[in-house]
């Protein structure tokens, strides 16, 4: 270490350059710049789409999907579900719950453990499905085009 090193009186202006340095770049960062607005994510409408279930619930939880045919007003499909659950599981009941969510112009079909397939029947309306909320470690829910 130099002679100028050892010297405490270099170490207390190192100090106050960090400092003063810190009180004058911090503010710029955090400074607001007028309102900045969120916009929702674009809503897409599909004929054809791919639910895929994975993983296994580590607390108990909630799943829900919005579902919204074009030209129609969205539905909540809600599904509580308890701990230790499997995607097999999981995907049985979501299956189950958006064939009486979307009724006779859609067919739901499990295909294999993990994946949901949902088709629209004759002139039934495209459909948006997103994820509402989910609240369930240890599960990833993925909504593609089929």
């Amino acid at each position: 270490m130099s002679k100028q090193m050892r010297d405490p009186r270099c170490w207390l202006a190192a100090a106050v350059v960090a400092v003063v340095s810190m009180t004058v770049a911090f503010p710029v960062f955090a400074q607001d710049d007028g309102a900045v607005e969120e916009k929702p994510a674009p809503k897409v409408y599909r004929e054809k789409t791919k639910i895929t279930v994975e993983g296994r619930a580590e607390a108990d939880g909630v799943v829900e999907l919005v579902v919204e045919p074009a030209g129609s007003e969205p539905n909540a499909v809600r599904l509580n579900v308890l701990k230790k659950t499997k995607a097999k599981k999981l995907a049985k009941e979501l299956a189950t719950q958006l064939e009486f969510a979307l009724g006779d112009g859609y067919k739901v079909k499990r295909w294999g453990d993990k994946e949901i397939r949902l088709t629209t029947k004759g002139k039934a309306a495209a459909v948006s499905i997103t994820l509402g909320a989910q609240q369930l470690p240890g599960v990833g829910i993925t909504i593609g085009k089929l």
